[in-house]
């Protein structure tokens, strides 16, 4: 009697347990769903366009990856970073009536859109994963690259930026 009454306590817990390790796998699947890059989506990258256009220097250098890719050269110190953007807000600059015109996943020859130089393939070889992105924005006032990848908050994580 107490052995039939052990073994049905027991069940029960053993039922309990594959309960709660059932659902505790149904919220990790769900949650891992939240991890998909944000990056390679429009909005995402409408969201750092527009913390250009809004002169929010301070938010897009935190934003911005240290070692960073400008124009081909690479940035080490967070204070040029700030310079950069500092830079860039005095100067008014904004990318006006800008459209995304494509989301491109980073491949062996991205490195190219940037400069066609050793040091350019390297900072991609070792720093940029295959999740990242090279976002092309067309603006009134020119034609634009960003290089994004992971996020922080909201925002896509900021690589690289490049005037063309």
């Amino acid at each position: 009697m107490v052995i039939n009454e052990f073994l049905r306590v027991r069940t029960r817990q053993v039922k309990m347990i594959k309960k709660a390790l059932i659902a505790v796998l149904a919220a990790f699947a769900f949650l891992s769903c939240a991890t998909v890059p944000i990056a390679d989506n429009e909005k995402s990258v409408a969201k750092v366009v527009d913390l250009f256009n809004q002169g929010q220097s301070e938010k897009l250098s935190d934003l911005s990856q240290k070692p960073f890719l400008f124009d081909g050269e690479i940035l080490l110190m967070q204070q040029d970073l700030d310079i950069l953007y500092g830079n860039l807000e005095n100067a008014g600059f904004k990318m006006e009536d800008y459209a995304i015109a494509s989301l491109d996943r980073v491949d062996d020859s991205s490195y190219e859109k940037f400069a066609e130089t050793m040091e350019v393939k390297v900072y991609f070889d070792k720093y940029i994963e295959s999740s990242a992105v090279v976002a092309t924005i067309k603006a009134k006032n020119g034609t634009f690259l960003l290089l994004l990848d992971g996020r922080k908050g909201p925002f896509p994580l900021i690589y690289g930026f490049k005037v063309m």
